[in-house]
């Protein structure tokens, strides 16, 4: 069972960092907030996003690499790294349940989880020191 698990951490890991490198194959979603922020600020925000290395038990405790936080100047940026089952995957699996329960018919098509990553991304001006 641990092995398992730690197959799958590995393979998180695998995706997520090549997700957050480049951000293809996903989706990269921005609050108002950092669409707000001045386009030089946005784009330096993505690439620290890209580079973040600065993993440790306390901000990747699962180790997935899923997390972490960036600032550019007084502007401090939460990213997260969730994954998103398709709309073709949901209504297969609802459907699948639906003929299970009404007719027994199980595993009708050879089940194909096709999930897309998600970045979120947040930002907050931090308090200036006063």
């Amino acid at each position: 069972m641990n092995e398992d698990r730690s197959d799958s951490t590995d393979r998180a890991r695998q995706l997520n960092d090549a997700f957050r490198r480049t951000f293809i194959g996903g989706v990269v979603v921005v609050t108002a907030a950092v669409e707000a922020l001045p386009h030089e600020c946005r784009s330096s925000l993505l690439a620290k996003i890209r580079a973040f290395d600065a993993f440790t038990e306390d901000n990747d405790p699962h180790g997935e690499r899923d997390f972490g936080v960036v600032e550019d100047g007084d502007v401090r940026c939460f990213w997260k790294i969730d994954l998103y089952e398709t709309a073709e995957v949901k209504r297969y699996f609802i459907a699948e349940s639906f003929l299970a329960e009404k007719v027994g018919y199980r595993s009708f098509v050879q089940r194909q989880r096709r999930s897309i990553p998600r970045l979120a991304l947040m930002a907050a001006k931090m308090a200036s020191a006063r």
